[in-house]
């Protein structure tokens, strides 16, 4: 994929979480989107305030009718082509974690309770703990939300944050013991992993070992495995694009991300979307509209340059956003 609850809290910051499916990219590069064996992952970012679903909650276990279904049932899109039926579930699913996590939170970890209590370390609050046993210490019933800030809240604060620092030790088997939930969080696992996700290519004009270099000198190889790495110095992009495309299958969702020319004209031919990197300084100004504040490279050549597949004549690298590059992705393959 960035106060007070509305704005701030972790519960805020859950709110829109979601699950990484196609988008994403490198300069002079290329993406594509496959179902990997990397496993996805949730982002978390957003507003507002979030209630507990009743499938997470901690009374009773769900009926039959209420446990989760896989993501790509519930969104109902089996059989309308995988880009939609990818990015509903995709959605479905971040928000699934959502309803585990803020369920999780609530319900072993005092959030509810401690949410506006927030504090930097789960140590914060030690300076009132007076390292009583909580061995048969009844939280529900010591009133720290009628104690207030005063010493002997911040004491039953300190006591609950002492809790979850054992919990924490334990990992989530350790602290969820019902076979449903757990169940639940497999399934969660599973779909997660199942779900097609994006694969970091880079094509490269330069030759192949100084590029190794690079990638190494500048901590980039973590980012791509050895076969990810292309040079296009002696046969040219199009062949490399080509020899990627015969790898990961032309059913899978290329988008190229780079600063020159020659990718341009190449994905252009291969009918791919294309995101234009501008690599000079950007020009800022509160008052400008996004699009008004490209570079002057960009302004230059504003009569001969086409509009990249974001709609803009293209973006400074470090402008560029997981979520621009997804939805640059679902909006060119929708149509296929």
């Amino acid at each position: 994929m960035q106060g007070s609850a509305s704005e701030g809290s972790d519960r805020t910051q859950v709110k829109r979480q979601k699950t990484a499916g196609n988008g994403a990219a490198e300069s002079d590069g290329l993406s594509t989107g496959h179902a990997g064996s990397e496993p996805a992952q949730a982002q978390a970012q957003g507003q507002g305030h979030h209630s507990i679903q009743p499938l997470w909650g901690e009374a009773q276990l769900p009926t039959s009718s209420q446990i989760w279904q896989p993501a790509a049932q519930q969104a109902g899109l089996a059989q309308q082509g995988a880009t939609a039926n990818t990015a509903a579930a995709s959605q479905i699913l971040g928000d699934t974690w959502q309803d585990a996590i803020l369920s999780l939170c609530d319900n072993y970890l005092f959030f509810s309770e401690l949410e506006a209590r927030d504090q930097d370390t789960l140590t914060s609050l030690s300076r009132y703990d007076d390292g009583a046993s909580l061995v048969g210490y009844d939280f529900s019933t010591d009133g720290m939300a009628r104690d207030g800030a005063s010493d002997a809240g911040q004491r039953k604060a300190a006591y609950r944050y002492r809790h979850i620092s054992g919990l924490y030790l334990k990992g989530l088997e350790g602290i969820v013991t019902s076979r449903g939930k757990l169940h639940k969080y497999a399934e969660l696992y599973r779909e997660t992993d199942e779900l097609p996700r994006v694969h970091h290519v880079v094509v490269t004009a330069g030759q192949l070992i100084p590029t190794v270099g690079k990638l190494l000198a500048f901590r980039l190889d973590p980012h791509f495995a050895p076969a990810d790495i292309y040079s296009s110095r002696n046969h040219g992009k199009g062949w490399c694009f080509d020899m990627i495309q015969a790898r990961f299958g032309k059913d899978s969702q290329f988008c190229v991300i780079g600063d020159g020319p020659e990718e341009e004209s190449a994905a252009a031919a291969r009918d791919w979307p294309f995101v234009r990197v501008l690599l000079t300084p950007v020009a800022k100004s509160a008052a400008a509209p996004p699009d008004a504040n490209v570079s002057a490279y960009a302004t230059a050549l504003t009569d001969t340059m086409a509009p990249d597949a974001t709609g803009t004549l293209g973006h400074a690298f470090l402008d560029l956003t997981v979520d621009t590059l997804a939805q640059v992705v679902a909006d060119w393959w929708s149509a296929y």
